[in-house]
């Protein structure tokens, strides 16, 4: 597909920015769509716009735009509600290619998992062993100040492993001297089954809510086991650099990580003070992941998740 990215002339305007996160997307989005994931991800800060309703003007340039220059760049899909996708990569999509579908979940599953939450200590108990000592926290978006668009800025749960941990007393000093890593920041986002219905919306706010940390990682129960479907999973996941964990609800100690994620050395800070700003819960979580440093030990393990013994898991 021919590369649109320069088909405007600078500064960086609105319809800039809705290619820029349509190239990214394998669906068609709503311009509401556009702009939460380019305000969580960062792009919208290569704007040069002082309005107080950015999205408003972002919806407004795409109408404009679709009308005066059909066919040329964007278009407007069929359907409701209305979405926008990049002529030449989205076209052609039906409304099924990117409408979610009801979850169709096993019966084990659906008795065990109601909601999501419920996964969260299957997740503490695999991250705690399987990920080698990563210690996880809830983050609840109830507690958060409403905000525009902030419906894809929080992960489910956070997590930090200490990898100075089982290092001498000097060697981390000298690392922290010289601004080594000595921690690693992991964001989840959970689901209870991935789907064709659901696999690329799925990833998509996994992005916008997690590409923040040094590792992001997309969690289920339950997916499809298809050739097509482990093909685009695949491709989805090299694409972002996501990882995918399958949590076994039935035996725990047999969850698997599906797809690695990849390592990104450099922390988004500027989403993190966002986070921090709008949600107790990461709040807290930063301060005891700057306490647990300080100390080179989780001196607040219980402000973090706790961690079930298997056969407490095996018996919910």
């Amino acid at each position: 597909m021919e590369d649109t990215s320069n088909k405007f002339k600078k500064p960086f305007s609105f319809l800039n920015l809705a290619n820029e996160v349509l190239q990214q997307s394998a669906t068609p989005l709503t311009p509401d769509e556009i702009w939460q994931y380019a305000s969580n991800t960062g792009i919208s800060s290569k704007l040069n716009s002082s309005g107080k309703t950015p999205w408003q003007t972002l919806s407004a340039r795409l109408y404009t735009f679709v009308k005066a220059k059909p066919g040329e760049l964007f278009f407007r899909a069929d359907g409701s509600p209305t979405r926008f996708g990049l002529v030449g990569k989205h076209e052609g999509m039906s409304l099924s290619g990117y409408a979610q579908e009801p979850e169709v979940l096993s019966v084990t599953i659906k008795s065990k998992i109601e909601h999501e939450r419920d996964m969260h200590p299957y997740l503490a108990y695999f991250a705690q062993g399987m990920m080698e000592d990563v210690t996880v926290k809830t983050i609840y978006h109830e507690k958060s100040k409403k905000l525009p668009f902030g419906e894809w800025l929080h992960p489910d749960i956070v997590g930090v492993k200490l990898l100075s941990k089982s290092w001498a007393k000097g060697a981390r000093e000298i690392a922290q001297s010289c601004g080594g890593n000595i921690t690693r920041l992991y964001s989840f986002e959970l689901k209870r089954q991935l789907s064709e219905g659901n696999l690329r919306e799925s990833f998509f706010q996994c992005v916008s809510n997690s590409s923040w940390a040094n590792e992001a990682w997309l969690v289920t129960a339950e997916m499809k086991k298809t050739n097509e479907f482990e093909k685009e999973l695949k491709r989805l996941a090299s694409r972002f650099g996501v990882g995918i964990i399958e949590l076994n609800i039935n035996n725990p100690s047999e969850s698997s990580i599906h797809t690695q994620a990849k390592y990104r050395e450099d922390i988004d800070w500027e989403t993190v003070t966002k986070l921090a700003e709008h949600n107790p819960d990461f709040q807290e979580f930063l301060i005891n992941v700057r306490l647990s440093v300080s100390e080179n030990s989780f001196v607040t393990k219980h402000k973090f998740d706790a961690v079930k013994e298997l056969d407490e898991l095996m018996a919910e």
